[in-house]
């Protein structure tokens, strides 16, 4: 059966599963109807199969899907780490039973919750759900979006950097980015946790360990696309795939929009030969500043929508502090992160 489209499944939460769920378990706070809308939306039984595994020998295997949906009311609620996200299971019945836990003592121990955290993020589950999440959304629209805005953000690390002999892979010039496809530019960035380097608005730089979050943001700061790589990318090297990801997603839009990080002629050429508009704030290193366009000024004050996301994405989805090590886990962490915030958003655009 086809998924029930996004804006139904925000009428019937109102109209009919609250109501229901109010019945069974008893009044639901905010933070219940967050996450109650957040697993609706995102529609997760269809991803993994709830099955307590077939006829193989030793124990059988634990249903994913509680977990799944552990995690990413572990995100919803703001949580960063597998610990509180259990403190909160087992003393408040109402998320255990949205979860899929009916008893306490059914509640698996943290070592349990670690491995299936692992299993996720090396199958990279959280991604698939984010894209298919931005796939419904961007088919639901009526008209091509407005813009979409390109930023990244530095995501510090709690390990030890790669070694600097360990061979890496490196990202093709942005030339040959634009003729390769999505998985060969994917597959070509860099994902050791390195040293990364921003210029903060005060002009003071700022260096890290870790990683960093590459986003596109759309109308309604809506994350379409995210990219995780090593703190040492640049940000110009995410730009055209975090575009071939929007395309892959079926979304329409009219401009991109992003800072003097991504002043590159090559991706102003491949925006433009998908007939978008690209205002590109333009480097001062380059020369002569080149300021906007009256009508371009008014575009490019749209890109704060990238930043609100990054705040809110560190500040009350759980992506402030990251406990796991390796890109695989810190992605999967981020991502739940990008689910809930994501959910949240494009409820409030059908609001």
């Amino acid at each position: 059966m086809a998924a029930a489209t996004l804006s139904a499944t925000f009428r019937s939460l109102q109209r009919s599963l609250f109501p229901a769920l109010e019945e069974e378990l008893g009044e639901l706070c905010a933070s219940h109807r967050r996450v109650v809308a957040t697993l609706e939306v995102l529609d997760l039984p269809s991803l993994v199969r709830y099955s307590y595994g077939e006829s193989v020998r030793g124990r059988p295997r634990l249903g994913r899907l509680p977990f799944l949906k552990a995690f990413v009311a572990k995100a919803a609620l703001g949580e960063s780490c597998t610990r509180s996200l259990l403190d909160q299971l087992r003393h408040d019945p109402v998320l255990r039973r949205l979860c899929g836990w009916e008893e306490r003592h059914r509640i698996p121990s943290e070592a349990t919750f670690s491995r299936v955290f692992a299993e996720f993020a090396e199958t990279e589950l959280p991604g698939r759900v984010h894209d298919r999440l931005a796939g419904r959304y961007a088919t639901e629209l009526e008209e091509p979006a407005r813009q979409v805005s390109y930023d990244s953000t530095d995501i510090p690390a709690r390990e030890s950097p790669a070694d600097g002999d360990a061979p890496r892979p490196r990202m093709p010039c942005l030339e040959k980015q634009a003729t390769n496809s999505l998985e060969h530019n994917l597959l070509r960035v860099p994902q050791q946790c390195g040293f990364g380097v921003k210029r903060k608005g005060c002009g003071h730089d700022y260096t890290w360990k870790g990683y960093k979050l590459h986003l596109a943001v759309t109308d309604g700061d809506i994350p379409v696309a995210a990219v995780v790589s090593s703190a040492s990318l640049h940000d110009s090297q995410a730009a055209i795939p975090l575009m071939q990801k929007c395309r892959r997603a079926d979304l329409d839009w009219v401009c991109d929009l992003a800072d003097s990080a991504y002043d590159a002629e090559t991706i102003r050429r491949y925006s433009r030969s998908r007939r978008r508009v690209a205002v590109i704030d333009r480097n001062r290193r380059r020369g002569d500043r080149i300021d906007f366009l009256p009508h371009e000024k008014r575009l490019y004050r749209r890109r704060s929508c990238v930043e609100r996301v990054f705040s809110q994405l560190k500040d009350w989805y759980g992506c402030g502090k990251i406990w796991v090590k390796g890109i695989r886990k810190v992605t999967a962490h981020l991502l739940y992160g990008l689910l809930a915030l994501t959910s949240a958003q494009i409820a409030r655009s059908y609001g």
